[in-house]
């Protein structure tokens, strides 16, 4: 709480330096408000929230007020296939069980989880430690006969291993490891369930699932699945290495299926799930397959593709971005009670020659409560652009006092319409999706000396700069959920 009220006073302080009412920017927006505008429209039903500009490509150089900051626009202005955007009102949805049997048989194989792991996965631990050993890279361990005692340890479990793995009866779906309540969650009558199991993919490795009713996680290979979460459930490489790839420093395997097979590959899985009509695919890119960059230019590493879905109400899809969720609270929430951890609403989908390599839902299905308005009057994109000119710089206050002699940039390469999650003020697991102009792109806020070649952040093209909120011309805080 204090450091809510620490990020609130210091919000204050610096709208204290804005010359005029109408740029200030609304960190804190009552959703009431919203909601009133939302309904200001005399015929929602039939008239368009917006007119398409004349051109769909903005370049401009931004003066946003500060002499070591440059800001430039080169971007392609990309709007839904409709000009009728919603206002929906959503709460926290859960997994239903139906959903949850069809990935156990389509994404799992329809495999009985392993009781008793077979003979070869502990073999090939022992291979993994004894290439690390003969590498020189002991990594954890702090000798050659610490991983030498490591390697004997493994083999003599491979030794008492069956040849086949040992399947049990239970249900991962409804046999859940755990159930904890968590105070001030949602979900406290339900608790927070988790379920992991492993199994046999198509393709006889050995996958690990994760169910909970937060989240679904499969990878097709449990002696690469750490390696791969570290690099795309926390920071995709792509944000930093996208530059070092073009230019051949480091070199990339590429599979050797086309990227639109492999398309066709992503769509059927969310097809035979059952999604397809409710989640639209939003970007479809390179997954290198690697941890750092620095490890990448000396060894290279090889490469899948990634193809990122999110939820589509009216026609007009959710904008992905690279926030994983928000956990606001507002002003006037009695004190103690904080709004729980929520992500954001998507899949992500990789896919590389053997097939689908790993599969994540980052969030329960959102339950539409309502279409608050079927058809919102929006801002202009040319308004947009102007607030994003003069809120840059308060975004980024903090940031951009560091090193005032490095000059901080950004390049904005998209404009993307489409739908933002709003935290409903007071009501802990509701939120609004409003319309929302996203300005994605790069930025070089700092030097990083660690990594040779580095350019900045960005360059995966979902990184966003500054989300306009399309109904009232606020600054949208994704990680803070208003």
């Amino acid at each position: 709480m204090k450091k809510r009220l620490l990020f609130l006073l210091t919000t204050l302080l610096l709208l204290a330096c804005v010359p005029t009412p109408e740029e200030e920017t609304v960190y804190k927006k009552n959703t009431e408000e919203l909601v009133e505008i939302a309904l200001s429209v005399e015929s929602p039903e039939t008239e368009p929230s917006y007119e398409a500009p004349p051109v769909l490509h903005i370049t401009k150089n931004c003066d946003v007020g500060r002499a070591n900051v440059t800001a430039d626009i080169d971007a392609d202005v990309v709007l839904p296939n409709t000009n009728r955007l919603p206002m929906v009102h959503i709460r926290q949805g859960t997994f239903s069980e139906d959903l949850l049997r069809r990935v156990v048989h389509v994404i799992g194989n329809g495999s009985k989880p392993i009781e008793v792991f077979p003979k070869s996965y502990y073999q090939d631990i022992a291979n993994h430690l004894i290439a690390q050993r003969d590498s020189g890279e002991l990594d954890k361990y702090d000798s050659v006969d610490e991983i030498n005692r490591a390697i004997i340890e493994v083999l003599n479990k491979a030794d008492a291993s069956p040849d086949e793995p040992v399947y049990s009866d239970r249900d991962p779906v409804t046999e859940h490891d755990s159930v904890e309540a968590e105070p001030g969650s949602v979900l406290l009558n339900d608790g927070f369930w988790h379920s992991n199991y492993c199994g046999i993919s198509t393709v006889g490795t050995i996958f690990t699932m994760t169910f909970t009713n937060r989240y679904i996680k499969y990878f097709r290979d449990i002696q690469q699945c750490t390696a791969f979460e570290n690099s795309y459930n926390f920071k995709n490489p792509l944000e930093i290495a996208q530059p070092m790839i073009d230019n051949g420093r480091i070199q990339v395997t590429m599979p050797m299926r086309s990227i639109e097979d492999a398309e066709r590959e992503a769509l059927r899985v969310m097809d035979e799930l059952g999604l397809s009509d409710d989640f639209a695919l939003c970007h479809a890119r390179l997954a290198p397959l690697m941890r750092y960059a620095e490890e990448a230019q000396k060894n290279g590493c090889d490469a899948a593709y990634e193809f990122l879905f999110t939820r589509v109400v009216n026609g007009v899809a959710v904008t992905y971005t690279n926030d994983r969720y928000s956990n606001g609270s507002y002003e006037g929430t009695p004190e103690g009670v904080v709004a729980p951890e929520w992500n954001y609403e998507r899949v992500r989908i990789y896919i590389d020659d053997l097939g689908l390599l790993a599969f994540y839902c980052d969030s329960a299905p959102y339950e539409i409560l309502e279409i608050t308005s079927p058809s919102v009057k929006i801002i202009s994109v040319d308004d947009a652009v102007a607030r994003f000119e003069k809120m840059l710089a308060i975004r980024y206050a903090s940031q951009l006092s560091r090193d005032e002699s490095f000059e901080k940039q950004f390049h904005v390469t998209e404009i993307r319409l489409g739908l933002t999650r709003v935290l409903e003020q007071y009501a802990d697991g509701q939120a609004y999706l409003v319309p929302s102009y996203t300005f994605f792109g790069t930025m070089r806020l700092w030097n990083n000396i660690y990594i040779p070649g580095w350019e900045g952040e960005g360059f995966d093209g979902t990184t966003a700069i500054l989300t306009v909120n399309a109904l009232d011309g606020s600054i949208i805080d994704r990680n803070a959920g208003y």
